[in-house]
């Protein structure tokens, strides 16, 4: 596999865990802050992601 092949697969990669970052945000938004059950759900999958795009960011391609 080619760098350029690696670089597009990783510019994908983050581009995805961009999105679902963001449609976890809009969770966060529409849901109702009495429901502390979705609110936490959304708030952890999105701190998740968030770690993921600062170690995929950090990562050389090789």
């Amino acid at each position: 596999m080619s760098i350029n092949d690696k670089r597009k697969i990783r510019e994908n990669t983050l581009a995805d865990i961009t999105k679902s970052i963001n449609y976890c945000s809009m969770g966060l938004l529409v849901t109702s802050p009495n429901n502390v059950e979705e609110c936490t759900n959304w708030k952890d999958k999105k701190n998740i992601l968030e770690e993921a795009l600062k170690i995929l960011v950090e990562m050389p391609v090789i």
